[in-house]
């Protein structure tokens, strides 16, 4: 992993906030005009909504899916929040897939092994148990689904969590993307033309037309981050067979947390090894990076970023945006992930408590999903990552706003 030293680190965070700050908003009405705290005021997004809400899980048998990884078992497995009941009309979906962690633990005892026993086997030693990195955004999800959408978060152990790599996909970041894709793939049929497994709860055809793949929102964390935007312009590629498996998928909003940047790599048919870097063009994009983070050291989550400042067109003209947060680490993002604090590098700024850090997601992924997923979406929401509007309100229950927070921010032309 590339490390950087911490104050070459500040000046480049710096001087990326600047260059966003200049960029010229040039193609939403509500964010293209100039803005000041004395003008415009920015909503809170993070109040719970109107709808009551449940969850449920879906799990099939592992297999051996060439779509995802031909070398090895696999699983589909997942844990949904949605509305309770579902609205009348179809839900937008948020699909969310954890980073690479441990598959198996227990308090006190710890190898190499055992905490990947699971992806390899698909059991854990006794004595331990699996880990369920994916149900640690339920604080994330559980609001989503109190303001109408249905959110699928990915449980990635089996063959890819902490996983061996292979000659063509490294860090397995393509295979990580093509798990989000068959998810998706799975909701699109049960929306179509039914098929949905009985534990959702709503029978075989209960999704038939409930379910809006035209508005989809992708969240990673870590490896996840990178591999939603896989996911996203795996999908886009020249010759994919995914838009044939998932018709209609528009995804219009890709929010990652702490993500990595690069790890995709490949082996070339000539045997050489190429890395493939990924944008988000044509979508809104954010990334969240905690100024804290004991894994991500150099914040990869600024080259995806700048990269983007260069694009001079887009088809479909869309925000991107970045939302450091001083004294944030990687881990505390997941409320799975609590046993080890990756603060070592928090210097000068003071580190930040697991709810103080989670207040600062639900501000920004509910202001980026609300903002720009679903019909109508109020774009108002969307104030929270201009660094010319006012940032919103302190979230309940503080009082001032717990966390310091830097913003950038650009939106690229239209053709």
């Amino acid at each position: 992993m590339r490390r950087y030293p911490r104050p070459l680190l500040v000046l480049a965070l710096v001087l990326a906030i600047m260059l966003a700050s200049l960029a010229v908003p040039a193609a939403r009405p509500a964010l293209a005009e100039p803005v000041t705290p004395a003008q415009v005021q920015t909503p809170d997004a993070t109040a719970p909504g109107p709808f009551p809400i449940t969850t449920a899980e879906y799990r099939f048998p592992a297999t051996v899916d060439p779509d995802i990884l031909a070398d090895r078992f696999t699983e589909i497995w997942a844990r949904v929040w949605r509305p309770q009941p579902l609205p009348a009309g179809p839900s937008p979906l948020i699909v969310m897939l954890h980073g690479n962690s441990l598959t198996c633990t227990t308090p006190g005892t710890m190898s190499v092994e055992n905490a990947r026993a699971y992806s390899l086997t698909g059991q854990c030693p006794p004595g331990f148990t699996v880990v369920l990195s994916h149900e640690g955004y339920g604080y994330l999800a559980e609001r989503l689904a109190s303001w109408g959408y249905i959110i699928v978060s990915i449980n990635a152990n089996r063959g890819i969590n902490m996983g061996p790599r292979n000659s063509v996909d490294f860090s397995l970041i393509f295979a990580r993307g093509r798990l989000v894709l068959k998810h998706l793939q799975l909701w699109s049929q049960w929306s179509r033309v039914g098929g949905a497994p009985d534990s959702l709860g709503l029978g075989s055809n209960g999704f038939v037309g409930k379910v809006d793949v035209g508005n989809v929102g992708l969240l990673g964390h870590s490896r996840g981050g990178e591999g939603v935007r896989a996911a996203y312009n795996l999908y886009r590629d020249a010759g994919s067979p995914w838009p044939a498996r998932i018709p209609g998928l528009q995804v219009k909003a890709i929010f990652e947390i702490a993500p990595t940047d690069g790890y995709a790599r490949f082996r070339g048919n000539d045997g050489n090894v190429y890395p493939r870097f990924f944008n988000a063009e044509d979508t809104a994009w954010t990334a969240l990076l905690p100024m804290c983070d004991g894994d991500i050291l150099g914040l990869d989550g600024l080259k995806p970023f700048d990269r983007m400042l260069l694009l001079n067109q887009e088809r479909q003209p869309a925000q991107k945006a970045t939302y450091l947060v001083w004294g944030a680490n990687h881990n505390f993002y997941n409320t799975v992930w609590q046993e080890r604090n990756d603060s070592a590098g928090c210097l000068n700024h003071t580190p930040l408590t697991p709810e103080v850090q989670r207040s600062t997601a639900l501000e920004s992924v509910l202001a980026l999903f609300r903002g720009n997923v679903g019909v109508n979406a109020p774009q108002v929401f969307n104030r929270t990552f201009n660094p010319l509007a006012p940032l919103p309100p302190p979230p309940p229950p503080f009082a001032t706003r717990p966390a310091r927070v830097e913003r950038g921010f650009a939106i690229a032309t239209s053709d």
